[in-house]
């Protein structure tokens, strides 16, 4: 401590209606203690709006909160926290088996095996060495150390470390428990006992790790969006980028135009499968696409419009945001702010009405929504189909049953669209595809609704809550699933995203969010973007696409 400061107080503001006086250096662990809170239900802190570990020295007046699950920041520090769990025993157990995360879906993270078969026997002594672990309620204490101390720390067979992606830090933070040092992405949990709700299980050639959502443990199963994550992971074993690392040497050394290019050929490859797909089922009458946010949807609508035409479609297409309550009678969540996840968002008997006019061949004024006014508009552009013509429908709720259900599903065709990215971080951390989601969806918010980053963080959770309900219940019904992620999208999400993050003040409540997004994205090296085509389904986020929004 520095002498000056021995006698100094600070004030502390605890959840905004408590005020106490401690002495300058006092941890917040300390800050528990005093006020007789429960310590393992207590994860981290956030103060001043950034997120801290308990042993955090408060320095100045702060506001604090607690952090707990409950929250979706604390779900995410106790996931990473589940994750150093198995980190560790893996080390104990099996130090010579080579894993990598997959995928996550839902509370499950899917991990494949690459060096050996992995059995029911080597899950069930995983487990036990993690509840070993947790019963010890062994300490994770956090340390920064120089580089060259890290390069060195890490030689020994005790972890692994990833000299590409850190040597041009001064300093590496890294996480010691028991006989363990890891690097971890974020703050963890004081000690392995906040920790007690997981399981292990072997799934295909490795195993899952479940943590219970909302204290439910999912079953696991075979997702169909398990087989599209393994069929991304093997393209990016073709393209030799498995890792932010392998995608930051690509950025150094002048191959990523390479890497675009070969990306959006995929693109090209799986819409060319789509359509042979599309003309195995028969004859269609309406193409479905539906997807959470920022999935791409629009230009995907579009660029399906172009290709259908070459197997003999005369498509028209029409959003569903178009179908948008006026802001004024969008219904409202229990705590009084807009649902606009919700089917009761979408005026449905307009939306009915229309459809059934067009198909009675009769001609409608289409509705076009302004989401800055909240208002929807029309200015003199009008449909009618023709013999030949077929609709594209997009939106949120293009998959639920309950939309037009006077024609025949033998007359649809539906498709979902995410991105579903499968980049490594390290072997333990994938890219995370609702990161990628927030990144597009603050862009584009930014550029066609007027809305700030914060006003776009303030929608995000309720956002998820409803494709939990809306959208995701109602994938298996697809006849195709569109991976929409592209590897080097980061990259060139960064250079749009970064002011935009840099412009909020750190007095703002999603500061502690802005500050994980804009250290995420740190990661990346920026990459240039005018080697991107027009086409692409990334433009319809950074800008200058050649579809219309």
């Amino acid at each position: 401590m520095i002498k000056e400061f021995e006698n100094k107080k600070i004030k502390i503001t605890i959840d905004s209606n408590e005020t106490i006086v401690v002495k300058y250096g006092t941890t917040v662990s300390e800050i528990i203690s005093l006020l007789d809170r429960n310590k393992e239900e207590i994860l981290a802190a956030k103060v001043n709006n950034s997120i801290r570990n308990i042993d955090y020295e408060l320095c100045n007046n702060s506001n604090i909160s607690f952090v707990t699950k409950d929250s979706s920041e604390g779900f995410r520090i106790y996931i990473r926290t589940v994750k150093f769990l198995l980190y560790m025993a893996l080390q104990r157990l099996y130090p010579s088996l080579e894993i990598e995360v997959c995928n996550k879906i839902d509370g499950t993270i899917y991990f494949i095996c690459k060096n050996n078969e992995f059995t029911n026997d080597m899950a069930v002594e995983l487990l036990k060495e993690m509840r070993t672990i947790v019963k010890n309620n062994s300490i994770f204490k956090r340390k920064v150390i120089n580089y060259e101390e890290a390069k060195a720390l890490f030689s020994s067979n005790k972890g692994s470390i990833d000299e590409t992606t850190i040597k041009m830090s001064t300093y590496v933070t890294v996480y010691i428990s028991e006989d363990i040092y890891g690097l971890t992405d974020g703050v963890l949990a004081p000690s392995a006992g906040c920790t007690k709700d997981f399981n292990i299980k072997k799934f295909r050639k490795g195993f899952c790790l479940i943590v219970p959502i909302n204290g439910k443990e999912e079953m696991v199963k075979e997702s169909p969006l398990y087989s599209v994550f393994e069929e991304r992971t093997d393209f990016l074993d073709i393209i030799k980028v498995r890792s932010v690392s392998e995608l930051n040497i690509k950025v150094i050394d002048g191959s990523i135009k390479d890497v675009i290019r070969v990306c959006e050929a995929d693109h090209n490859k799986r819409f060319a499968e789509l359509l042979e797909d599309i003309q195995k089922k028969g004859r269609k009458k309406i193409f479905l696409i539906a997807g959470p946010s920022a999935s791409g949807k629009t230009t995907f609508a579009q660029k399906l419009c172009i290709n259908l035409r070459i197997i003999g479609y005369s498509p028209r297409m029409i959003s569903m945001d178009n179908y948008f309550k006026e802001r004024k009678d969008t219904p409202l969540r229990p705590d009084g702010e807009y649902d606009f996840e919700t089917i009761e968002a979408i005026d449905l008997k307009l939306f009915e009405g229309d459809m059934k006019k067009l198909f009675q061949g009769k001609k409608i004024e289409m509705p076009e929504f302004n989401f800055i006014t909240g208002t929807r508009e029309y200015h003199g552009d009008y449909m009618k189909l023709s013999e030949n013509d077929v609709l594209v429908i997009e939106g949120i709720h293009a998959l639920n049953p309950s939309l037009l259900k006077d024609i025949e599903d033998s007359y649809k065709y539906k498709i979902y669209i995410a991105p579903m990215t499968t980049l490594n971080i390290d072997d333990f951390s994938k890219v995370s595809t609702s990161d990628t989601r927030i990144l597009r969806r603050i862009l584009r918010d930014y550029n066609t609704r007027g809305h700030e980053v914060e006003k776009t963080l303030s929608m995000w959770s309720n956002l998820m809550v409803g494709e939990t309900t809306w959208i995701y219940p109602y994938i298996k019904n697809a006849n195709y699933i569109f991976n929409s992620s592209y590897v080097y999208e980061i990259g060139a999400l960064r250079t749009f995203v970064e002011p935009l993050l840099l412009k909020v003040d750190e007095s703002s409540e999603y500061f502690s969010e802005i500050r994980r997004l804009y250290h995420f994205i740190q990661k990346f090296l920026p990459i240039e973007t005018s080697e991107i085509p027009e086409n692409s389904i990334i433009r319809e986020f950074i800008g200058n696409s050649s579809f219309e929004r």
